[in-house]
């Protein structure tokens, strides 16, 4: 289990998942589950599939500073 100190978290959290590559679908599935987990703990996320979101205009519009990679494969 992993401590998460929710007072150091300045913003949401992005979770990076999906992509493009040939793992794609392990990485919605992982993304999932990291989304849900960090909801349970109350904490407030912004889910972004790298594969249709445009990462740097969503991270400057959510404000985040912190991002949690559920990325798999190779680029």
């Amino acid at each position: 289990m992993i401590a998460v100190n929710k007072q150091k978290l300045k913003g949401p959290v992005a979770v990076l998942y999906g992509g493009e590559s040939s793992e794609r679908e392990v990485s919605l599935q992982s993304g999932q589950a990291v989304i849900d987990a960090f909801k349970r703990l109350g904490i407030e996320i912004v889910a972004l599939d790298v594969k249709t979101a445009e990462l740097p205009a969503a991270i400057t519009q959510h404000g985040i500073r912190h991002c949690f990679i559920a990325l798999h494969g190779g680029a």
